[in-house]
């Protein structure tokens, strides 16, 4: 077979010249014999090359073929000859095109090729457009399937890329043979180059010779070379991608002379010349037969690229012999440029591609594209070596920075070595602003990544608004990239990743589409295979347990887990082979089901004989694979051709079952049946040893069923048709078949299974989505006839989902398109954002610094402990009728102080619960009213980091320091001492404790005030409607949140620094800006927190003050009261409540508690540290 690629990966590096064949020398010598003699015809041929000296000549060289190539010559030299030719072509039958061909209406003509016409047609059945192609049976064949003209309908119909032509259909008929293919409204190459002024802009013309060499490469990597490439087999069709350089997409057409590299020689009728004898390769016109296949496509991709770029053909020569010695032998010449430049590597790349000598062209149609992309991008080429020099030079040009401080410093190089001696000074302040430069370049640099990560997390963060995971993931990805490990470090990418991921596993991927996941039997494991040669072991978790790589090269498709867990069964097509026709094999690797390890296979042991051969000799693609329910037999379905059930202990035992399709999916019942789709909407269950005995279970009503899957039990079917976003459901009962129809719910379905336990289906869309389906829910519909919604949905990938599997301990595991691998378990969700009620409405909440638990303050005077992980209350306080207004929980979380609504303070333990031993006894601290003080319910309670000392404010107004000592085991009040008390002249909306003794008062006025010295020192002006701060100690600042939408920030003696732009509102909030009532920073110091009047959360950058977006929306009535984030970060809370329910006595006050959850990472992935145990789905509380 020939080889299309050609060589290695060492090949690929060198670029030593091969030595010249011999072929190459003797076609030289003729060449040169002929070109003296202009007249020469077959009779002399002989006689020239006796004039040579070597009479070995004689028997190498086809003297008819080079007069038959010398006669085409002549007629070529004559204007307009550039017709695809065949020295053997016979006479054609004629052929008259009847007014329909099958479901096609035959319109005008519109072009005519040697091997037959091109009329425009109407497909009446998909009303679209088509060209029809009628080719005429060549006289003495019996039917169309002996003619060898048919090589275009069969290598087309293998062919699948976007710079080709695809063939839809092949009908035939006793005079002819019909190709229906695609219909490109658009003009030729050959006729745009004419009207266009002949010649084409290099940027263009080297686009599309790599777009044409792509799918050139495409064709041989299926054993496919196309022989007849030039300008008028090349359809410019208007369709293009958006970001395309081209107007029009360039589509390779006319595989009439295509020759399948795959078959035997004595198929191939290898002395036929074909190709249009002008575009045609020396080896070609020669009829080398030991020349490599592909390499004449190679030489006519140049040959295309050198008449756009020079609007003519390389050969000038008026004579027969000379033109032969021009093609054969003469060196191609570089373009000489008139209007256009021409890059010097695109001369390099056409030239390499026009070699005489093949071995010294590119290798294959690959290396050309390749080389065409890195001229795209500005890279050196293959073709020409760059000098490093030029290296360093193109290197300056691609980076403007980096080039204009190159130059920078080469001046100012120069100018130090004239200036030297004359002004020393001069040069060191050269120096310095050379410095300056870098490091505004630098600076330049960073500011920029800010701007595109600020921006990128504001995308993200409305995209988690409105729902669109995905987006925000896809965001994410791109911030990583020009970020790298610093962005998972700030805190909001922290709450970004954990509310994207929501719970979800992300595995390794793989390099390229996954193509099958079957779950292990009796374990946690699934094998997962990809279209590359990896096959994978993951435990549910997601955890990659191991993995193996088979024959270099192949192409995984389909795989079967045996169901003892002992076997896994891979099929896969060999290198080299074609995409559809190709070495198809099925491989058995053993497995450990204890630890899930792949292990060699031991030939020592005896095995089925299947096993330690495999199994071999499929025509086409192996696409499905299915053990028997005992594991003593294999189904093996491929590509539109019978399926094999093979017996593994003697694989000469097959039977084959009759299914003309793509079979992509095959499954065994209990009893022995296999499901399969033998037409294009029927599914069928039938017998392996009858396979004419078959039962119809459904008949889809979207044609071309693709995916179909069977219950453990036997009892349930399923099938989804190509570009279908329903489900046939079929339940097999005694009585009866019910067929229920799943709606898979805005995107197509690409893969389907049921769970191992059959108790669910589930599925995955085009748009990256996992489905499933409850079947104790289905059977209680009472309408099967209604289209059933998927009881859960989870968008989990960014690409279509391929594969899917779920495993009787109800985790899902999925692969998509992309190579990405997620699993989660429906029935154990994980979520980072919560919203817990609590019916006894809590006044006042503070969280416990390690985030495990929330301090409830009631307005009857109780507390209590919830813990976050278990949902558990525990009271610490008796209720006594005086409610709490405010609590706050000491730095190491053993104690809190309480402030109540007559002014009093008291103390008592976070932990010990009222009833336990440890009497958990709350004790009043000093507290002297000030004469005069209507107003003293308190305000606020502010502990110092130390914990020795805490600051109270009461009504507003009055302030007192209170010094303390308490035992950390027990939370019992050992001392307590007030130092001062005194009452403000102005109206103290917030304190806040910048140091153990001092205090920022915040109000009508700015002020500071000492623990000792009761004096206040007046800073500035206040703010009006200040609500909240935070103190940022590292930086020294103190973030103010006001009621007119703005977060201001104050040093730490009070002056005002910064103030950001207003919180506005959504635009379907009546009000037009949010007010800021409760504000926090996170543990990192790079974001603020505010929480608003309707109960929206938002979250801004610490450092610019740009809002970035919503953690949570308001959706019940009630504002934001307290807001705190735990000492780790893992943890945030904000208590929403509403004020009209205290009010109205009739009504039961709610408080809402919103919780995010964050893991080290942010995400939920394999090897973090985050316990799934500590998520739990907490409902509301009573």
């Amino acid at each position: 077979m020939a080889d299309c690629g050609g060589y290695t990966k060492a090949d690929q590096m060198s670029q030593t010249p091969r030595e010249p064949s011999s072929w190459y020398k003797l076609s030289s010598s003729l060449a040169n014999a002929l070109r003296d003699n202009d007249e020469t015809t077959s009779a002399s041929i002989e006689d020239l090359l006796r004039h040579q000296g070597d009479e070995s000549w004689l028997k190498k060289v086809n003297k008819s073929r080079v007069a038959s190539i010398l006669k085409l010559l002549e007629r070529t030299i004559r204007p307009g000859s550039t017709r695809s030719i065949n020295e053997t072509d016979g006479k054609q039958l004629p052929l008259t095109v009847p007014a329909t061909v099958g479901r096609f209406a035959i319109g005008e003509l519109v072009g005519e090729g040697s091997f037959g016409a091109v009329h425009r047609a109407f497909d009446t059945v998909l009303q679209r457009d088509v060209a029809v192609k009628a080719v005429a049976l060549r006289p003495g064949l019996q039917t169309a399937d002996d003619d060898y003209r048919l090589n275009e309908a069969r290598a087309a119909a293998k062919l699948n890329h976007p710079n080709l032509v695809p063939l839809f259909e092949v009908l035939t008929d006793e005079t002819g043979v019909y190709l229906v293919s695609e219909f490109c409204d658009g003009p030729t190459l050959a006729d745009y180059l004419i009207e266009d002024g002949s010649s084409m802009r290099p940027s263009w013309a080297a686009e599309i010779t790599l777009k044409l060499s792509k799918a050139i490469a495409y064709a041989h990597g299926r054993g496919l070379v196309h022989r007849d490439i030039k300008p008028s087999n090349v359809l410019l069709s208007p369709e293009r991608a958006a970001d395309d350089l081209l107007p029009f997409t360039p589509r390779l057409t006319d595989f009439g002379l295509v020759l399948d590299i795959d078959k035997e020689a004595s198929q191939q009728r290898n002395n036929r010349l074909a190709g249009t004898i002008l575009y045609m390769s020396p080896e070609q016109i020669r009829g080398d037969q030991n020349a490599n296949a592909c390499s004449g496509d190679i030489y006519a991709l140049g040959l295309l690229l050198y008449r756009m770029l020079a609007g003519k053909m390389p050969y000038r020569s008026d004579s027969t012999a000379k033109l032969f010695h021009e093609i054969c032998v003469t060196p191609i010449d570089r373009i000489e440029e008139s209007e256009l430049t021409i890059p010097t590597d695109l001369h390099a790349i056409y030239l390499k591609a026009l070699e005489k000598d093949p071995s010294k062209r590119y290798l294959s149609a690959q290396e050309m594209a390749n080389d065409l992309l890195r001229f795209r991008d500005g890279r050196e080429v293959l073709a020409r070596p760059r000098s490093r020099s030029e290296r360093i030079w193109r290197g300056l040009r691609g980076e403007p920075v980096v080039s204009s401080l190159a130059a920078t410093l080469v001046c100012l190089i120069v100018a130090g070595i004239l200036l030297f001696g004359w002004n020393n000074q001069q040069l060191r302040q050269h120096s310095i602003a050379l410095s300056k430069a870098l490091d505004a370049a630098s600076q330049s640099k960073s500011k920029a990544i800010e701007i595109a990560f600020r921006s990128d997390m504001q995308d993200a963060f409305a995209a988690i608004s409105n729902h669109d995971s995905a987006t925000a993931r896809s965001l994410i990805r791109q911030i990583d990239g020009y970020r790298g490990s610093e962005a998972p470090a700030r805190y909001d990418m922290q709450l970004l990743r954990s509310i994207a991921f929501d719970g979800r596993r992300e595995a390794a991927s793989f390099n390229g589409s996954i193509t099958e996941i079957a779950s292990i039997p009796g374990t946690n494991l699934f094998a997962i295979a990809a279209e590359s040669n990896l096959v994978r072991v993951y435990r549910d978790t997601g955890e990659l347990v191991h993995e193996t790589a088979l024959t270099q090269g192949a192409e995984i498709r389909a795989l079967a887990v045996s169901p003892d867990a002992r076997w896994i069964a891979v099929g896969m097509t060999l290198e080299n082979a074609s995409w559809w026709f190709g070495s198809g094999v099925v491989e058995f690797i053993p497995i450990s089901p204890s630890d899930g390890s792949l292990r060699p296979l031991n030939l020592e042991t005896p095995q089925p004989v299947a096993y330690k051969n495999g199994l071999s000799g499929f025509v086409t693609t192996i696409e499905s694979l299915a053990f028997s329910p005992d594991g003593s037999q294999i189904a093996v379905g491929t590509r539109y051709e019978p399926i094999h059930v093979f017996n593994l202990s003697d694989p000469s035992q097959v039977s084959l079952v009759t299914s003309d399709r793509r079979n992509e999916d095959l499954a065994f019942t209990p009893d022995d049946l296999l499901l399969h789709s033998p037409e294009s909407n029927h599914l069928v269950l039938g017998s392996v040893t009858a396979p004419h005995s078959t039962k119809l279970l459904a008949e889809v009503g979207s044609p071309n069923i693709r995916r179909l899957a069977c219950s453990p039990d036997g009892t349930w079917f399923a099938a989804v048709a190509s570009s279908d976003s329903h489900t046939a459901l079929v339940h097999q009962t005694e009585n009866e078949l019910v067929e229920y129809t799943l709606l898979g719910e805005h995107s197509d379905l690409r893969s389907l299974r049921f769970s191992d336990d059959g108790t669910a289906v589930v599925a995955g869309t085009l748009g990256g989505a996992v489905l499933l389906w409850d079947l104790a829910t289905i059977t209680e519909t009472t309408d099967p006839k209604m289209p059933i919604r998927p009881s859960v949905q989870h968008l989990c990938h960014d690409a279509s989902v391929t594969a899917i599997a779920m495993n009787r301990a109800g985790n899902i595991i999925s692969g998509a398109e992309n190579g990405s691998i997620v699993t989660w378990n429906p029935s154990k969700p994980v979520r980072s954002r919560q919203e817990i009620s609590i019916q006894k409405g809590a006044s006042v909440v503070d969280l416990t610094p390690d985030g495990t638990a929330l301090i409830l303050g009631h307005l009857d005077g109780s507390v209590e402990r919830f813990n976050l992980n278990s949902g558990e209350r525990t009271l610490l306080r008796d209720p006594d009728g005086i409610e709490v207004c405010t609590v706050t929980v000491e730095p190491n979380g053993n104690w809190a102080v309480l402030g109540l609504d007559n002014g009093q303070v008291v103390l008592g333990s976070s932990t010990a619960p009222a009833t336990s031993q440890v009497c958990n006894v709350w004790q009043k601290l000093p507290f002297i009213p000030i004469v005069g003080d209507n107003n003293i319910a308190m305000h606020q309670i502010l502990v110092c980091e130390s914990g020795s000392r805490i600051c109270v404010c009461r009504g507003q107004y009055d302030m007192q320091w209170i010094d303390l000592s308490v035992d950390p085991t027990t939370g019992k009040l050992l001392h307590a001492e007030s130092i001062s008390e005194f009452r403000t002249d102005t109206r103290v909306e917030t304190v806040a404790l910048t140091d153990n003794d001092k205090a920022l008062l915040i109000g009508h006025r700015v002020q500071t005030s000492n623990a000792t010295d009761p004096q206040q020192t007046t800073v500035t002006d206040g703010m009006l409607n200040v609500r909240s701060h935070c103190v940022d100690h590292p930086r020294q600042r103190v973030y103010v949140g006001c009621r007119d939408g703005r977060i201001r920030v104050l040093s730490l003696d009070g002056k005002p620094l910064a103030s950001s732009e207003r919180w506005n509102a959504n635009v379907s909030t009546k009000q037009n800006l949010r007010e800021i009532l409760a504000i926090t920073m996170s543990p990192d110091g790079s974001n603020i927190i505010t929480g608003s009047h309707d109960g929206e959360v938002g979250i801004w950058d610490a450092e610019t003050l740009k809002w970035i977006g919503t953690l949570f929306n308001g959706h019940q009535p009630g504002e934001i009261e307290r807001m705190d984030v735990s000492k780790r970060g893992d943890i945030f809370i904000a208590h929403q409540r509403n004020h009209a329910c205290a009010d109205d006595q009739d009504e039961p006050c709610v408080s809402h508690i919103k919780i995010l959850r964050t893991s080290a990472s942010g995400m939920s992935t394999v090897g973090s540290a985050t316990d799934q145990a500590s998520y739990p789905a907490l409902a509301s509380q009573p």
